[in-house]
């Protein structure tokens, strides 16, 4: 895991110090029953080391808070609970991440904070001296020794608190990660969380308003293992199983939509129900971003502004300059389509549109359309047969020519049989 080593330790803790003055005066109704009342300009609440702060614009209404000491060991994985863990009630999302500080003073080595939402436990990296974690939803905050986190981030570089993310870390539409797990070969889980930590967004960054889903990012184009689950999970971003020692993969918006501003993003790297914090980078989106130019044009940043660069034949839209619109190509053209759908005009009474070339024309002659009965219709001369030359010559098919019948029928010479006579 690459991370940034903080420039603002001591003021970090001369902060905490004002901090905890503040909740030794709020701890009092800590676990009463009654709460501490907690409304949009923030507040803090302490119960022993441990020190929770819900920063201005986290709420949109006063509610009544409980930080009351439980017995139940957070222990997880080889993170081991030193005491007891504290409830942190109601059961609220935040739209700002709130900060939990344990202070162990010396008598723990490593501290680590523990956070379990619905049976799921994150673990975060000691920063300086103290065990020091933020999150969206209430839950219960344990204390106890770091172990071995579930896997390393060999890039981007990586802060270890979300306000320190600076324009080194912050990433425009994509990310590229790799990470390797502790444990080669060992599937494992990627969860995603954006932090608003200034406010800027009055809805949810995560996919939905409880904080119950991780579909803000995705991943895409994974090398060095097979993706074998998503954001539909609920409590992850993606879950994969690796085939090479490192995963790379490019982390990409989903569901956060737009964001103009930064946000600073936490990941995590799970197995099973825990998880450990492993930093935090910052995100936000382009100029272009969701920009379609209407499906007719390319969107191109001008430093801060999306510029629609329409194609041949549309323009920008007067009134929304990121929409391309066509253009009616009616130039020399008296009817037929202006190429957007509409008509260049319509003929007038007499005339028909040539849509080939846009020009209205003149009727036909009806001279020249109809047929002519002299070429279409029969010429009895020509077609019924002539009586003169189709009835037979009475004269010479019903009489007998005398002059052939007697030279056929003379007996001496075509009747006569008897050759030898008396």
């Amino acid at each position: 895991m690459a991370l940034r080593n903080s420039g603002s330790q001591s003021a970090r803790t001369t902060s905490l110090l004002g901090v905890t003055l503040l909740g030794a005066t709020l701890c009092a109704a800590c676990g009463d029953g009654e709460g501490t009342p907690i409304g949009p300009d923030g507040g803090t609440l302490q119960a022993g080391k441990l020190t929770v702060t819900i920063p201005p614009g986290a709420l949109t209404k006063e509610r009544a808070f409980n930080l009351s000491k439980i017995d139940k060991d957070l222990s997880a994985d080889d993170y081991s609970a030193t005491e007891k863990a504290y409830e942190l009630t109601p059961d609220v999302v935040f739209r700002i991440p709130a900060e939990a500080v344990y202070e162990p003073g010396g008598s723990t080595e490593n501290p680590a904070l523990l956070h379990e939402v619905r049976d799921r436990i994150t673990a975060y990296a000691t920063v300086g001296e103290d065990g020091v974690g933020h999150f969206l939803r209430t839950g219960v905050i344990g204390m106890g020794t770091a172990g071995k986190a579930k896997g390393t981030v060999d890039m981007p570089m990586l802060s270890q608190l979300p306000s320190e993310v600076n324009a080194s870390n912050t990433f425009v539409d994509i990310v590229q990660m790799q990470i390797t797990p502790t444990v080669a070969s060992t599937a494992f889980d990627i969860v995603l969380t954006a932090y608003d930590m200034d406010g800027n967004y009055n809805r949810p960054l995560n996919d939905n308003d409880e904080n119950t889903t991780h579909c803000g990012f995705k991943i895409e184009n994974v090398q060095g293992a097979l993706v074998t689950g998503g954001c539909i999970n609920g409590a992850v971003t993606a879950s994969v199983s690796p085939t090479a020692p490192s995963v790379s993969f490019e982390v990409i918006p989903f569901l956060i939509g737009k964001t103009d501003a930064p946000v600073a993003v936490a990941v995590d790297i799970g197995v099973g129900q825990f998880a450990t914090r492993v930093g935090y980078f910052g995100f936000q989106t382009g100029p272009c971003f969701q920009v379609s130019c209407s499906g007719y044009g390319t969107c191109t940043p001008s430093g801060d502004t999306p510029v629609c660069n329409c194609n041949e034949g549309y323009a920008n839209n007067p009134d929304d300059p990121l929409r391309c619109n066509c253009v009616p190509q009616c130039d020399g053209l008296q009817c037929g389509s202006d190429s957007c759908g509409g008509s260049c005009g319509n003929c007038p009474d007499g005339q028909d549109c040539d849509f080939g070339s846009g020009q209205c024309q003149g009727e036909p002659d009806p001279s020249t359309t109809e047929p002519d009965p002299s070429t279409t219709e029969p010429d009895p001369s020509t077609t019924m047969p002539d009586p003169s030359t189709t009835m037979p010559d009475p004269s010479t098919t019903t009489g007998m020519d005398m002059s052939t019948s007697s030279t056929t029928d003379d007996m001496a010479t075509t009747g006569d049989t008897d050759t030898t006579g008396p």
